[in-house]
Parts: C-alpha cells; sequence; structure tokens
C-alpha cells in the first residue's frame, strides 16, 4: 500500500504533535509552542483536507467530511484543554462521544460489508480513533 503526500504529512505531524506534549508535561521550554502549532495545522488537515484525506472507494463523499469535522474538533478540543481554558472538558467530552459514534459506526459498517478495501480504509481510521480518544482521555483528567 502507497501512502499519499497527505497521510505522510499527517503522520509527522502526529508524531511531532505527541513528542511536542510529553516534552510540553516535562516542561521544557516552547514546547507549548510546537503542541499548538502542530495541533493547528492538523485540525487544519482534517478540516479542509479531510475529503483528500478520508476518502475511500465505498464510502460516501458525505462521512469522510464528517469524519474530517469531527478530527478537526477533537484537535481543537485538545488544544483548548492544553491551554487551560474554561469548558475545555465540554469540548473534550463532546468530540469524545462523537469519536465513540463514529467509532460505532464503522463497527457496524465493518460487520456488514466485507469489501478489503473497505477495511483497509477502516483500519487507517481506527488508528486515528484510537491515538485521538486515547490522548483525549489521558487529558480529560488533567
Amino acid at each position: 500500500m502507497k501512502l499519499k503526500l497527505s497521510e505522510i504529512f499527517e503522520i509527522i505531524l502526529a508524531v511531532v504533535l505527541i513528542i511536542a506534549l510529553i516534552l510540553k508535561n516535562a516542561h521544557i521550554p516552547y514546547m507549548s509552542l510546537l503542541f499548538l502549532l502542530s495541533a493547528g495545522i492538523l485540525a487544519t488537515l482534517y478540516f479542509y483536507g479531510g475529503f483528500f484525506l478520508f476518502k475511500s472507494p465505498g464510502i460516501k463523499p458525505v462521512y469522510t467530511v464528517i469524519y474530517g469535522l469531527i478530527f478537526s474538533l477533537a484537535m481543537i478540543a485538545l488544544i483548548f484543554k492544553s491551554q487551560k481554558w474554561p469548558f475545555s472538558r465540554m469540548y473534550l467530552a463532546i468530540s469524545i462521544i462523537c469519536l465513540l459514534i463514529l467509532a460505532f459506526a464503522r463497527i457496524i459498517s465493518v460487520y456488514l460489508i466485507r469489501n478489503k478495501e473497505i477495511l483497509q480504509y477502516n483500519k487507517g481510521i481506527a488508528i486515528r480513533y484510537g491515538v485521538l480518544l486515547i490522548s483525549m482521555l489521558c487529558l480529560i483528567f488533567y
């Protein structure tokens, strides 16, 4: 499977985001800025590029836009929580609920559709769900 340029860019941003979050919590200077930049760029990539990033042959384009919106909302919630804004837990809770609803819908669709291309697509989405949910659940109690 060949990765697209946008997927490589997304992986690099996600790795930088995780490293910056770890180093930010270790109180290394300027890691908060690096976290904000990588999370903001990743949220923009999900919001505007969700159609191209999550495109699959068996999925309707409306759902790819919804995935982009929900993942963008989750990234903005992470930014709000890391900056300790008021009501940031509410944003985290809303985005966790939306991610769980989408994950439940994807699980149901995996059992209904047995296409190899769609299963590969679901694997990529599941990795994104896992990384976002783990990071959000860690930050909700922070």
